[in-house]
């Protein structure tokens, strides 16, 4: 895991999204080409595992 936040907004091609983060780290855009995979996580799925986030 790199972040976690809520999402503020996805581009409508899912290409992109912004993710305010519940840390000082505030607004951030993460892109797809980049290689990160959004994944919603519920608090029943904590901790986490078994999660990979793999790059093209």
């Amino acid at each position: 895991m790199i972040a976690a936040g809520s999402v503020d907004g996805v581009m409508p091609d899912g290409s992109a999204l912004w993710l305010v983060q519940g840390t000082f780290f505030g607004r951030a855009l993460f892109l797809k080409s980049d290689g990160i995979n959004a994944v919603r996580v519920t608090p029943s799925d904590s901790p986490i595992t078994g999660i990979t986030f793999e790059r093209p």
